[in-house]
């Protein structure tokens, strides 16, 4: 093996290293390790050059054996750094057009007590008013709307995909509503509106946790084969 192959080896190894670290250094949020701004530039500039040392370290792109699934993961780790960077930068722009902000962990209490609460108002509309067609609309349409996060995709391309579809079905009963299930109506869609907007941070927040899901395990096990060929070169070749 030529020396500077085993320079860039070394390098590599390093700056890997220093790309974990910044996965440790998120779950250490409170230790005064710097400023997260900071770490991100440093990551994103060593990610570029880790780019350029592997490509002049390796001989194939496609090597085969152990080498080949190292350079899967490779590719992998670079290519979900690359989307990585482009959805943080465009999706928290996108929650900005949110009524209301929720945080991920908290959705399934802050939907259930939604649920709830929908539900309730209908029951009382039913008994104040003795009319069927609010309660109708929830037994066909908002029962299923309300029971769990919707339109996830559509959620993440546009903000107002969940509320457009619940305006619609607003829309389609209003004319048939007896002045006293005005309030009730207004305020069961007020409430759809805040539906939305659970959908709307359940998709944003959920395409960045998958996203991590894909990106911080692929950088652990390719940093363990660097380590392993690392191991192999000095016991074997050098």
């Amino acid at each position: 093996m030529r020396h500077e192959e085993i320079d860039t080896g070394w390098i590599l190894l390093g700056a890997v290293i220093f790309l974990a670290l910044f996965n440790v250094r998120k779950k250490l949020s409170m230790i005064p390790l710097g400023r997260n701004s900071d770490w991100l530039a440093g990551h994103i500039s060593v990610g570029v050059i880790v780019a350029v040392i592997y490509a002049v370290h390796v001989r194939d792109p496609w090597p085969s054996g152990y080498e080949f699934v190292m350079a899967i993961l490779f590719y992998v780790v670079m290519l979900s750094g690359i989307c990585g960077y482009i959805l943080q930068r465009t999706l928290p722009r996108a929650m900005t057009n949110v009524r209301n902000e929720f945080i991920w962990e908290r959705i399934p209490t802050e939907l259930a007590s939604l649920r709830a609460e929908a539900e309730s108002l209908v029951m009382e509309c039913a008994a104040e008013t003795g009319s069927d067609v609010l309660p109708r609309l929830y037994r066909e349409d908002l029962e299923w709307f309300f029971r769990k996060p919707r339109f996830v995709l559509a959620s993440t391309l546009h903000a107002e995909a969940s509320s457009s579809w619940a305006r619609h079905r607003f829309g389609s009963i209003e004319s048939y509503l007896s002045d006293g299930e005005l309030d009730y109506f207004e305020r069961l869609r007020s409430m759809s509106y805040v539906k939305g907007d659970i959908d709307r941070a359940f998709a944003v927040q959920g395409l960045l946790k998958v996203w991590l899901l894909v990106h911080v395990p692929a950088t652990y096990a390719f940093l363990a084969l660097v380590v392993w060929h690392v191991i192999l070169i000095h016991v074997y070749l050098v």
